[in-house]
């Protein structure tokens, strides 16, 4: 009787459990293989043996069939005991798929069943012994220039040799290549840049120094600096102003730690993509070599490079966004998690993670200091900070000795509020006629701000032309077919825009086939940019949004301009006013914040604080001093002037009052179940058992709250009726249970609904 092992395994198709497997040898946790699922080819790590030689009677206590592992896709695990550790734990605490959650934790295909098997040839490797007929020449063919050729395309070399010899053993013959070293073996995504090395120069060298910290910067320096190399006691929280210097506090903290452990890592996360050749520049001119930075705009070969460079402690410092937060560090000694309020660390698809909260778990989890840096923490990060959850360290003046900017309101043009009447697609570009939505004390600032020889930025809250076109007659505006909202006008493009599903229709075609008064109301970046370029002719001004073409070589390219002093006024949504430090701008403007505020969210108010501190926080960090204006129509928020004094401990006090109050978190935890279905009667008829048949029967606790079903603000988005529940509770492990017990009576419903989990959800549209 053959002797087999079981193995858990978790597959990327989503069961919410591990699968059992059988194969010939003992296989250690952490590797891939493949495996058969349904009539399926899948991809799946290895969690944990469950018997060392099962044998056959012992596979018979088990009430299906247990099927054996296709292919093992490792050589040695990829998957550290830590890592296997925190996936489970993401899969527990999202309450998502562990197959899912492996996929999630590495770049590209590395767990697609359309990944393959890569060849790669060593063709400086000495011959140890008299070669076979097939040897080393016979190899350098079939690479000629390549370094890499995928399965297939080394597959059809061998073939064409077998078909001209027919003793030949394809099979063999690649055994004796890899085993005297002329050819190695390795399991990664298939990649259109086949055959390119993916190696990472190094030619980044040491050019810049640390420089002297601030008596502010040195005492908060100081503080944390006594918890490095001693692991993970509790996280830090640097609360410093804009422009005090949290990197030049980071760059000493890495240096005292790598003089303490020459051979600790460190990983720095960043919530933009726009900010991470920035912030590598900073610490590649200190640290030279030892920095590498990934972000998603890389292909996934260079990624899993990267990965593998970190894997085995070729690179001490990595650079990037939240997915960074899984890369298999070796000797992982301190995280830093900068802008830690920001919204981009919360991954809004697949597995819902937040990077900053994981940051904090795994810190604990391989024993590291973790810094979470910040102008305006989230409250949950500052009340953690109150209760001695988190320790606190503050910076209260910037860095440059200059004063926050100088500040005021204007109140919004009632133009803005109009709108612009609309006959034809080119009424657009007129400025020249009727009141401009600017007001004219902004204008006048930014000339005076010109003239001068300095820098201005001009913040608006969305992309586009107009927020929407207006149907005088209906008082309607033009929505989507598809989605529950209003389509934006693109000038550009000249067309209608679903900023949801990318739905498109032609302006010019809108406007033709209606028979009433249409109007643009409202402005974004697109407008705002043509309006100062009509009133500012001589001025370089440039737009920076999503709507570029080329987004991710365009974004780097403007923002390298700008710091070249080659743009006088950059144009922009919020992706300018995140942590960018440029020394000539004195001049800030942000428009129209209100919209922020009006979102039905008890987060509304954090979220436009935050933003307000940070685009005024672009103003005045050189050595001149900034200026900050804000238009709105509702200029006496408390919100807008406690966030223009830049006064935190005053926005927090109110502000955890009222969270207290409702109960709302950081006293309680929030889960978010959200279903569809392209039938607006079969989410009825679900919501109504759910609500009086369901939830009646479940024990649900008197501190738990269960809000809905209820019909959220976006109704239906990509042609899908939508509905929500909202769970609350101060107590996690009951919020789990209850809803997980509404997740699976969900999945049982015969109609085939889409189920969408967000635990600790920072959207409610």
């Amino acid at each position: 009787m053959s002797s087999s092992h079981l193995v858990h395994i978790a597959v990327q198709h989503p069961p919410f459990r591990t699968l059992i497997y059988t194969h010939h040898h003992p296989l250690p946790a952490g590797v891939r293989v493949q495996v058969p699922l349904q009539n399926l080819a899948c991809i799946g790590v290895v969690v944990e043996p469950i018997l060392s030689g099962a044998t056959e009677h012992q596979k018979q206590k088990y009430d299906f069939e247990v099927r054996s592992i296709t292919q093992v896709l490792d050589r040695e695990p990829i998957f550290s005991k830590n890592m296997i550790k925190l996936a489970d734990f993401l899969s527990q605490y999202y309450i998502h798929p562990p197959g899912d959650v492996y996929r999630t934790m590495l770049p590209g295909a590395a767990m697609n069943s359309k990944a393959q098997w890569r060849f790669t040839y060593h063709p400086k490797h000495p011959e140890k012994k008299p070669p076979p007929r097939y040897g080393h020449k016979t190899l350098a063919e079939f690479f000629k220039t390549r370094i890499n050729l995928t399965h297939l395309t080394f597959k059809k070399h061998l073939t064409q040799l077998s078909q001209k010899d027919p003793h030949f053993n394809g099979a063999e013959q690649t055994r004796f290549w890899i085993r005297e070293g002329y050819l190695s073996k390795s399991f990664s995504a298939a990649s259109k840049e086949e055959g390119k090395s993916t190696e990472i120069p190094s030619t980044h060298k040491k050019s810049g120094v640390l420089k002297t910290l601030t008596s502010a910067q040195r005492q908060a320096f100081e503080l944390i600096s006594k918890d490095l190399n001693k692991g993970f006691l509790r996280p830090w929280l640097l609360h410093g102003i804009t422009g005090s210097g949290k990197t030049e506090i980071y760059l000493h903290l890495i240096h005292q730690l790598l003089q303490l452990d020459t051979q600790a890592q460190i990983l720095v996360m960043v919530p933009e993509i726009s900010l991470t050749p920035q912030i590598t520049a900073i610490f590649q001119a200190i640290f030279g070599d030892q920095v590498t930075m990934m972000h998603s705009s890389l292909p996934s070969t260079k990624r899993w490079a990267i990965l593998q460079q970190i894997r085995h402690q070729k690179k001490n410092i990595l650079i990037g966004p939240r997915s960074s937060i899984f890369a298999p560090f070796a000797r992982l000694k301190l995280i830093i998690v900068d802008e830690e309020h920001d919204s981009s660390y919360k991954q809004n698809t697949g597995l819902h993670y937040h990077g900053r909260d994981v940051a904090v778990f795994r810190a604990q989890q391989e024993g590291a200091t973790i810094i979470l840096g910040s102008a305006t923490p989230s409250l949950e990060s500052y009340h953690h900070s109150t209760t001695g959850k988190y320790a606190l360290a503050s910076v209260d003046k910037r860095a440059t000795g200059t004063q926050l900017p100088l500040s005021s309101l204007e109140l919004s043009p009632a133009a803005q509020k109009r709108g612009q009447i609309l006959k034809r697609v080119e009424d657009l570009n007129q400025f020249s006629s009727g009141p401009s939505p600017l007001a004219p004390k902004l204008i006048k600032a930014l000339k005076n701000n010109l003239s001068r020889g300095f820098q201005s930025m001009v913040m608006v809250q969305r992309r586009g032309y107009a927020h929407y076109l207006l149907d005088f007659k209906s008082q309607k505006t033009i929505t989507c077919p598809r989605c529950s909202v209003s389509m934006s006008v693109h000038l550009e493009k000249k067309k209608l825009l679903c900023h949801y599903c990318g739905f498109q229709k032609p302006l010019k075609q809108t406007l033709e086939q209606q028979n009433t008064t249409l109007a643009a109301v409202g402005f974004g970046s697109e407008k705002t940019c043509d309006l100062l370029k009509y009133h500012l002719p001589q001025a370089r001004i440039q737009r920076l949004d999503s709507d570029l073409p080329r987004l991710k070589t365009q974004l780097p390219e403007i923002l390298s301009k700008f710091k070249k002093r080659e743009i006088d006024i950059l144009v922009g949504t919020q992706m300018i006013a995140k942590g960018h430090d440029f020394p000539a701008v004195t001049l800030t403007i942000l428009l129209e914040v209100d919209d922020v505020l009006r979102l039905p969210d008890f987060r509304a108010g954090e979220r436009a604080f935050q933003l307000i501190v940070q685009a005024a926080g672009r103003s005045g960090r050189g050595k001149h001093s900034g200026e900050v204006i804000i238009q709105s129509s509702r200029p006496h928020h408390p919100i807008i002037t406690e966030a223009l004094a830049q006064d935190y401990l005053q926005f927090y006090q109110r502000e955890i009052s009222y969270r207290s109050l409702f109960q709302y978190p950081p006293f309680t935890k929030v889960i978010l179940i959200e279903f569809s279905h392209k039938k607006t009667q079969t989410l009825d008829l679900i919501c109504e058992e759910l609500q009086n048949t369901f939830l009646p029967q479940l024990d649900i606790p008197a501190h738990l709250r269960v809000l809905g079903p209820t019909t959220p603000p976006l109704a239906m988005i990509k042609e899908e009726e939508r509905r929500c529940l909202m769970i609350i509770s101060s107590q996690i492990s009951k919020l789990h249970d209850t809803s997980r017990n509404i997740h699976n009576w969900l999945r049982k419903r015969s109609e085939r609904i889409k189920i969408r989990i967000d635990v600790d959800p920072l959207q409610f549209l």
